[in-house]
C-alpha cells in the first residue's frame, strides 16, 4: 500500500510537472515580438568613426580640451562668493535686472535675492568670472576656427566625455557674457559672445554622443535667452540685431542632425549587445546603471535559451533604432513629440518584472538593452526640437527688433521682414508651419507688447499663452505655448 501511494505521488508530480511544462512552452510559443523594423531607414552614420588618437593637437577636439579645462568653479571658493544657483540662475536674473553701469553699493544685505536688484558681491563674482575665463575664451576661439571641426566618435560604453562638463560650464558662461556686455553698451562683444556659444554648441554634437547633443542644445538655448536680454537693451543698433539675427540661422544651418547622433549611438548600443552576449553575468561596470542590479541576471543567464541571440538582439536593437531615426527626420506634423513618448512606452521595463519578461517577450535581453537607450533617446530628440523652437523663434524676434528699432514701431505682419531682415520665415519645428507672431494683445502682457511664439510641446496652437520667457525648463512655469515677448512677464 505504501509503495503504491508512492508511485501515485510520483506520478502526480510527473503529471503536475508536464502541465507546468506544457503552459510555459505555450506562454514562450505565444511570446510577442516587442519591435518591427522599418524598412528604408537608414541607421548607417554619414562619417566614419574618429578613433581620439586620430586627432592631433591642432585639432577642434585638442583646442577645446585646453579651452574647458578650468577648474568647476561653482564648487572654488575664491571665484564664487556668492552664487548658489548656477549660471542659470545668473541668466534668470539678467530677464529682469539690467547689468549695472557701475558697482553698486554694499549693504548690510548684501547677498543675492533672486527679486532683487543686482548686489554688490553679485557684481564682483561676474567681474571676477570675467577675468577668470578671459585666457579660456581665446583658447576656445582657436578650437572654433580649427580646420577640422570633428569630435572623437563615441563607440563604446567605456568612452569616457568628461570634457563635456567643462564644455557645459563654458556655454553657459558665454550667455552670461553676451548679457553683462550689453549692460555696458559693448554690443560687438555681446554678438561675438553669442556666436561662440552657437558654435560651441554645434562643435559637441559632432561627436555623436546623445549627452554631448543635450548640452550642445542646452547652450545653444541659453544663447537664445542671452538674446532676448541683449535685444531688449535700448543702445543696441539695428545692425548689430540684424547680425544677431542671421547668426541664429547660420548656427541653425550648421547644426549636426540628431538623427546622425542616433546613427552613432546604435554604434554604443552594438557594444552593449556585444557585453551583454558575453555570459550569464555580464561584467556590471559596462552596463548602463538600471541594467546593472542582481534583479536582471536571471534574463541575461536565460536569454539564449529564450532567442535573446547575439543575432536577434542586434536586429532588435537596430530596428528600435530605425523608429527613432525615423521620428527625428520626420517632417513636423504636430504629432512628433506624442509618436515619442509611444515609442518609448513600446520599451519601458514592465512592473511585472523580469519573469513577465521571460515569458512574453521575445528577445528580453534587447528589450531591456533598447529600454535603457531610450530616455537619453527620448531626451535628445525633445533637446534639439526645443532648440530649433529658441534659435529660430530668437532668429524672428531679433529681425523684428531691428525692424523696430529703424522704424520705431514693430511690422504689423512678418511677411515685412522678408527679404530685408530675414530670406524667409522660419517655420515651428513642432507643426512646419510659420513661427507666430502676435503684434499686440499677448496674453498675460499690456496691450501694446508683441510676441513670437512657437506652439511648443503640446502640438496646439494656444494663442501666445505663457507664463514665463522662451523655452521654459520649470515645470511649475511651463506654459502651453513657448513665447518670446517684448516685455518681460511679472
Amino acid at each position: 500500500m505504501e509503495q503504491d501511494g508512492s508511485r501515485h505521488r510520483f506520478r502526480w508530480y510527473q503529471i503536475v510537472l508536464l502541465v507546468a511544462l506544457l503552459v510555459m512552452l505555450v506562454l514562450i510559443g505565444v511570446r510577442r515580438p516587442w519591435v518591427e523594423p522599418l524598412p528604408g531607414v537608414s541607421i548607417v552614420p554619414s562619417r566614419p568613426v574618429v578613433r581620439e588618437a586620430d586627432l592631433g593637437p591642432e585639432s577642434a577636439y585638442r583646442l577645446l580640451l585646453d579651452a574647458t579645462s578650468m577648474p568647476a568653479e561653482e564648487g572654488n571658493p575664491s571665484f564664487l562668493q556668492v552664487w548658489r544657483g548656477g549660471f542659470p540662475y545668473v541668466l534668470v536674473k539678467f530677464q529682469f535686472y539690467p547689468w549695472p553701469q557701475e558697482c553698486p553699493v554694499a549693504t548690510g544685505l548684501d547677498r543675492p535675492v533672486p527679486s532683487g536688484p543686482w548686489t554688490r558681491a553679485e557684481y564682483e563674482d561676474i567681474k571676477r568670472l570675467a577675468r577668470f575665463y578671459e585666457p579660456y575664451v581665446v583658447l576656445l576661439d582657436l578650437a572654433l576656427d580649427a580646420p577640422d571641426p570633428q569630435m572623437p566618435t563615441v563607440d563604446s560604453p567605456t568612452y569616457m566625455v568628461n570634457y563635456l562638463s567643462g564644455v557645459r560650464r563654458m556655454g553657459y558662461w558665454l550667455a552670461v557674457s553676451a548679457c553683462q556686455r550689453a549692460g555696458i553698451g559693448d554690443g560687438a562683444g555681446s554678438i561675438q559672445d553669442l556666436s561662440r556659444a552657437l558654435r560651441l554648441g554645434n562643435l559637441v554634437c559632432r561627436g555623436g554622443e546623445l549627452v554631448g547633443h543635450a548640452i550642445g542644445h542646452a547652450g545653444q538655448i541659453a544663447a537664445a535667452d542671452a538674446a532676448w536680454v541683449v535685444a531688449r537693451q535700448d543702445g543696441v543698433s539695428a545692425p548689430a540685431l540684424h547680425e544677431g539675427a542671421q547668426l541664429f540661422l547660420a548656427a541653425l544651418a550648421d547644426a549636426e542632425p540628431v538623427a546622425e547622433g542616433l546613427r552613432q549611438q546604435l554604434l554604443v548600443a552594438e557594444a552593449l549587445v556585444s557585453t551583454a552576449s558575453r555570459g550569464p553575468t555580464p561584467d556590471p561596470r559596462l552596463l548602463p546603471p538600471s541594467l546593472s542590479s542582481r534583479e536582471w541576471r536571471p534574463v541575461f543567464a536565460a536569454g539564449p535559451l529564450l532567442g535573446s541571440t547575439p543575432r536577434s538582439t542586434a536586429w532588435n536593437v537596430e530596428a528600435y533604432f530605425q523608429h527613432l531615426i525615423a521620428l527625428a527626420e520626420r517632417p513636423p506634423d504636430g504629432t512628433t513629440v506624442a509618436d515619442l513618448a509611444a515609442l518609448r512606452e513600446q520599451v519601458r521595463l514592465p512592473g511585472q518584472g523580469r519573469w513577465y519578461l521571460m515569458l512574453r517577450i521575445r528577445d528580453p535581453v534587447g528589450l531591456l538593452l533598447a529600454g535603457s537607450l531610450a530616455d537619453d533617446a527620448q531626451h535628445t530628440i525633445l533637446s534639439a526640437l526645443r532648440r530649433d523652437a529658441a534659435l529660430r523663434a530668437m532668429a524672428v524676434f531679433l529681425a523684428v527688433r531691428a525692424y523696430e528699432v529703424e522704424h520705431g514701431q514693430p511690422p504689423e505682419d512678418l511677411a515685412q521682414l522678408v527679404p530685408e531682415y530675414l530670406p524667409a520665415i522660419p517655420l515651428d519645428p513642432y507643426d512646419g508651419q510659420p513661427l507666430r507672431y502676435l503684434r499686440r494683445d499677448v496674453p498675460g502682457l499690456p496691450p501694446e507688447a508683441w510676441a513670437v511664439y512657437s506652439i511648443g510641446e503640446n502640438g496646439g496652437d494656444d494663442g501666445g499663452t505663457a507664463r514665463a520667457v522662451g523655452v521654459v525648463r520649470d515645470a511649475k512655469a511651463k506654459g502651453p505655448d513657448f513665447v518670446w515677448p517684448s516685455q518681460n512677464y511679472r
